[in-house]
């Protein structure tokens, strides 16, 4: 699957959530476990539920999904959250 902005391709299964990201107006949000596996239709794996560069590493297919909009994620447990954060300040562009 593509991604609805031009030059970007993402693995996927999550292209929906680079979609949510990606109109998104605020420069922060905080999506529960459940949020993202709800919009990505299937569960995290369980390195997703424990390891902090699962959603921070620059290399991974799934962090660039995210990364190539301008969004850092950090995990935050035990709350089984993940913050996303804009890095250049601002929301939708």
């Amino acid at each position: 699957m593509r991604s609805r902005l031009p030059g970007h391709t993402y693995p996927s299964i999550y292209q929906p959530l680079a979609d949510t990201l990606a109109n998104c107006a605020d420069i922060e949000v905080v999506l529960t476990f459940t949020e993202i596996e709800a919009i990505i239709g299937r569960p995290l794996s369980v390195t997703a539920h424990a390891d902090r560069h699962w959603w921070s590493g620059k290399n991974h297919p799934h962090t660039r999904a995210w990364r190539a909009l301008g969004w850092r994620a950090r995990l935050e447990q035990p709350a089984a959250r993940v913050r996303f954060t804009h890095v250049d300040g601002v929301g939708k562009r």
